[in-house]
């Protein structure tokens, strides 16, 4: 009987040339898919705040859960750059932005900004979008990369009214001369935010689920609920202090008609000790993490109200009224139909225009989420999470103002003429909104009611000393400085606009950028970020910013989030 030999076969040996050269392809296909597909950003400043956070300090007040972030307040007196450690020498006084109770915090450590992924590839294959969040090259500094909000398409005109976006295209012969009132040439349409991008730019302004644990308790607490209940029934509106029932929890007694109104005036927090300002609860424009270095601050009529609505019976009518711009915008469920409408103020006992309807039922014993939305002219009812309704209305620029301002464009121009600055960066010019709730039919409870404000790109000066654009008003917020954009000129804004350098306020850029967008045929090369530019879109941000404390610091996991 014969054995059969088995022989071993191994691998050859890989040679050093052959690992340098896996080595070298490795790192070929990395630099080829961070330069081309995706490369990974750190957050430098608050411009896109609360969006997309800069180094910050992060504040939590237990008494109502809330949890919020402000931008830096030390700096370093020679690099300009923030401290490690804010507070060192005087404590950081901030104020919780639902009740407005000051918080003294010292040796606050400073935060790192997001860590965020960005496509690169993406522009390479589509055009970019409205209201993208995109990456670039700074043209005033090409060694910085800069992120904002994409606004402006090329060929387009683009003006900033009232806080929202104006555009019109300019592809076609300018009917209008060159000395007109670029506001009041025809064509003008606003630019309306998705409810993908809408979700994620509401802005707090309040939320009776934060309600602080003290109220109730006069003694303990100075915070007093701003909404306020009205009603021919004595005591027929009540708030839970969070005892027996939810904390914040609005309840109506009545099946008689009752209105729960916000209160504009309503005192909210002063920091004149700080050398700065009181403050109201009149809707605005106000952001908690400017407070250390809070600038003009304008009303906002574009808002969401929320609240999940526990009818007692059948048959209740819930309404949303909010007054604004010279008119009542209407959102009501009542009879199985939900209806949104408006109509001008003066016009007391006048019709209502309808714009959308829909059907829709709040049943009995059962909470339904209701949610009502007013932002770039239009309207929406979302009613168990579903949009039941939705309407919109178009006003030009120049009735954009009339209307909110109650001055006629023509007006403001002329006065314009006599006077340095942006005579529409007046924040008094702007009529605050007014909101109310109304209910009919039966006693109803309404759970968690929030209310949210949305972004207001701010109309603004160049400040004095700046350049050559010193004391003019910033760029597509008069109708002087609307701008036109040229093929392959982009225009851009900060999410946090009243801290946030962007196309605004931007002077000449760099010499070499500024040759370049001539190489390309390009007449205008201020204001605006050309394709050349464009890094690309953020996606995601990966690495939120840091928790200190513990033996390493680790990432904020709970924020990590897709970017719209």
């Amino acid at each position: 009987m014969s054995t059969a030999s088995i022989e071993l076969v191994h691998p050859p040996k890989e040679s050093v040339k052959e690992t340098l050269i896996s080595i070298l392809i490795a790192f070929v296909l990395a630099f080829v898919f961070r330069s081309f597909v995706v490369e990974a950003f750190i957050i430098p400043t608050g411009s896109m705040a609360p969006t997309l956070l800069g180094e910050h300090m992060r504040f939590a007040n237990g008494e109502t859960g809330a949890n919020w972030t402000v931008g830096p307040r030390d700096y370093d007196g020679r690099s300009r750059t923030p401290l490690s450690i804010q507070g060192v020498n005087d404590p950081v006084v901030v104020h919780d932005p639902i009740s407005g109770e000051a918080i003294s915090r010292a040796a606050v450590p400073l935060r790192s900004g997001d860590r965020i992924l960005v496509e690169k590839f993406l522009y390479g294959v589509r055009e970019p979008q409205r209201f993208d969040v995109v990456v670039f090259k700074n043209p005033s500094d090409p060694t910085q990369n800069y992120i904002k909000r994409l606004i402006g398409l090329p060929s387009e005109e683009i003006a900033l009214v009232d806080g929202d976006v104006f555009t019109r295209k300019v592809d076609k012969p300018d009917p209008a001369p060159s000395d007109a009132n670029r506001w009041m040439t025809p064509g003008w349409q606003i630019a309306r935010k998705d409810s993908r991008v809408m979700k994620s730019v509401w802005q707090e302004v309040f939320d009776a689920a934060k309600t602080p644990l003290t109220f109730g308790q006069p003694a303990a607490s100075s915070f007093k609920f701003p909404w306020v209940g009205a009603s021919e029934i004595p005591d027929a509106w009540t708030v839970s202090d969070g005892v027996s029932l939810p904390r914040g929890q609005v309840i109506c007694k009545t099946d008689k008609r009752a209105a729960l109104s916000w209160n504009n005036k309503q005192a909210f927090f002063s920091s004149l000790a700080q050398g700065r300002r009181e403050f109201d609860r009149t809707i605005c424009d106000r952001y908690a993490y400017n407070e250390v270095a809070q600038t003009n601050i304008f009303p906002v009529s574009d808002v969401r109200v929320s609240a999940g609505v526990k009818p007692e019976q059948a048959g209740l009518a819930y309404r949303i009224v909010l007054q604004a711009r010279g008119h009542l915008f209407v959102g009501e469920i009542a009879g199985g139909k939900a209806t949104l409408k408006m109509r001008p103020i003066e016009l007391v006992d006048g019709p209502f225009t309808t714009l959308a309807t829909g059907d829709a039922t709040l049943p009995a014993g059962r909470v339904t989420a209701v949610e009502f939305w007013h932002h770039d002219q239009s309207l929406r009812l979302l009613v168990g999470g579903r949009e039941v309704a939705a309407g919109t209305y178009d006003w030009n620029p120049e009735q954009r103002i009339a209307f909110s301002t109650g001055r006629t464009l023509t007006e403001l121009m002329d006065n314009q003429k006599t006077v340095s600055g942006n005579i529409l960066a007046d924040p008094t010019l702007y009529r605050p909104a007014q909101l109310r709730i109304e209910l009919e039919g039966s006693p109803a409870s309404l759970f968690g009611l929030k209310l949210d404000r949305d972004l207001h790109y701010q109309p603004a000066t160049y400040p004095m000393g700046s350049g050559e654009f010193g004391g003019q008003p910033a760029i597509a917020t008069n109708p002087d400085t609307t701008i036109r954009l040229e093929p392959d000129q982009f225009f851009v804004c900060g999410d946090n606009s009243p801290q946030s350098m962007d196309s605004r306020l931007w002077n000449r850029p760099d010499p070499w950028i500024e040759d370049l967008m001539l190489s390309r045929g390009m007449k205008n090369s201020i204001g605006v970020v050309s394709r050349d530019l464009m890094l690309g879109r953020a996606f995601h941000v990966y690495f939120p910013s840091m928790l200190q404390g513990g033996i390493a610091p680790i990432p904020d996991v709970g924020r990590m989030r897709f970017i719209q």
